[in-house]
């Protein structure tokens, strides 16, 4: 029987990079600049720019970090050497990113992706018909780029929970009675420094067919002995890798119609969504990846998937959580076992949750609720239309009828305003580590701190 996949959308809390060393994005990988491949070495940038003296993360807490007009001036002082962005002020313009700054060059700056430590990537290209030249990371901080990384050569690349992982190959050209060969190699870059951690040949199947690139990452705990955090790539097959070291850890040959087929979970697990029943969100049956054994089939009370919110699958350590309107659960990839399962109340309207936390508005009261005990709220008070956008630990961020406000978890006072020309409040979050990442439909992307960062 054919059997369907939903692809894992991961997202990143600081609990889940603290305790599980992260989980990788599922998104589309991304092509590069063709080519030979580069030294494969980041270029180390100052720790911060003349002149300058590095922010506090504690004295940034409800401020923007990093306006949607920022990532042309980060990718120009990479590029051709120019200021980089200062501290976004609140007209959403300033020095290092203006418009006359901007006029005659044409260096184009792709989506950010955040990493811990404070760093935001950020793919640049000489201009808007080019693939991406280099990766960047922009030190939100020191308002510096910490490193770079060019990326010619390589095929494709994906980030990683703990590095940058990049594919190139090389082709050997007939000669005599022998055919054609091409051979590829799996790099992996530290995120923190920009430096190479490995470089490995890399099983691909049906070389040099026509593939788009990397379609499934999951960097995170192998379930492999010896051998505790391991990268998981779909790209021509199927492969496992020790992510310290490159060893292989296994392959399987098949990309599609495979449990292993953009579904990889953690701990060598598959997970498939709806299995001979299509109930995708109620019904989960783990298969080991490398073998296609069923180990374990999991049945929900009732449909609790797909949410809307910014962070519908959370891990923290072998759990993953999913959240949606209208309900929560938890379950271990390992075993399968049912963590938590709660159906929220239906005068609850809008909620934003993380393993360790809710935030709820039923229409006029925004209640504070830790995850061990939702009948109890750590606080209340009355509020008009209030949706809860993001979540840290110390701060959460909301969008009131005042406009964003970032909240205390402690007591639900306010910390900050933030004005709508730095962080607009609309798509998409993502919250890595204290700092929450908003893109936008032109691919810009902005960061606004609701807890510091460990930066280091």
């Amino acid at each position: 029987m054919e059997r369907w996949y939903r692809p894992l959308t991961v997202g990143l809390l600081v609990l889940a990079v603290a305790a599980l060393g992260g989980c990788g994005s599922t998104a589309t990988s991304h092509p590069v600049a063709s080519g030979s491949p580069a030294s494969p070495q980041a270029v180390a940038s100052p720790s911060a720019t003349p002149g300058r003296t590095a922010l506090d993360p504690a004295a940034q807490v409800g401020k923007t970090l990093f306006g949607l007009d920022d990532s042309t001036a980060a990718c120009q002082a990479a590029l051709d050497g120019r200021p980089p962005p200062m501290l976004p002020a609140a007209s959403g313009s300033g020095p290092g990113d203006s418009t006359a700054a901007d006029t005659g060059n044409a260096i184009a700056a792709g989506t950010g992706t955040l990493v811990p430590g404070g760093l935001l990537l950020l793919p640049c290209a000489p201009d808007q018909a080019s693939a991406a030249s280099a990766i960047i990371a922009f030190n939100l901080f020191t308002r510096a780029v910490a490193w770079q990384f060019p990326l010619g050569g390589y095929d494709s690349y994906q980030v990683g929970s703990q590095h940058l992982f990049l594919i190139s190959h090389t082709t050997a050209p007939p000669t005599g009675l022998k055919s054609a060969s091409t051979t590829y190699t799996l790099t992996a870059v530290n995120l923190r420094n920009g430096s190479t951690s490995w470089s490995v040949p890399y099983f691909a199947d049906n070389p040099g067919a026509d593939d788009n690139g990397i379609s499934a990452l999951t960097e995170g705990p192998s379930g492999f002995p010896g051998h505790p955090q391991s990268v998981v790539i779909t790209y021509l097959g199927t492969s496992a890798y020790d992510a310290g070291t490159g060893m292989n850890l296994w392959h399987i040959p098949t990309e599609y119609l495979s449990p292993a087929s953009g579904s990889y979970a953690l701990d060598g697990i598959v997970e498939v969504y709806g299995y001979q029943d299509n109930y995708y969100d109620s019904h989960i049956t783990g298969f080991t990846a490398r073998t296609d054994k069923k180990v374990w089939d999991l049945r929900l009370r009732s449909a609790c998937a797909g949410g809307t919110g910014p962070e519908d699958d959370v891990f923290a350590g072998l759990v993953e959580w999913e959240f949606s309107d209208s309900c929560l659960f938890a379950h271990n990839v390992a075993t399968g076992q049912l963590v938590a399962e709660n159906i929220y109340p239906s005068s609850w309207q809008s909620v934003a949750a993380t393993p360790d936390a809710l935030l709820e508005y039923n229409g006029s009261r925004l209640s504070y609720f830790t995850m061990t005990d939702l009948a109890h709220p750590v606080w209340s008070q009355p509020a008009g239309p209030t949706t809860p956008l993001a979540m840290s630990a110390g701060h959460v961020l909301v969008n009131a009828p005042s406009g964003l406000l970032v909240l205390s978890t402690a007591n639900g006072s306010i910390t900050s305003s933030v004005p709508a020309t730095l962080f607009s409040g609309d798509g998409s979050y993502t919250v890595v580590d204290g700092l929450v990442a908003q893109g936008s439909e032109a691919g810009d992307t902005s960061v606004l701190e609701l807890d510091p960062p460990a930066v280091g």
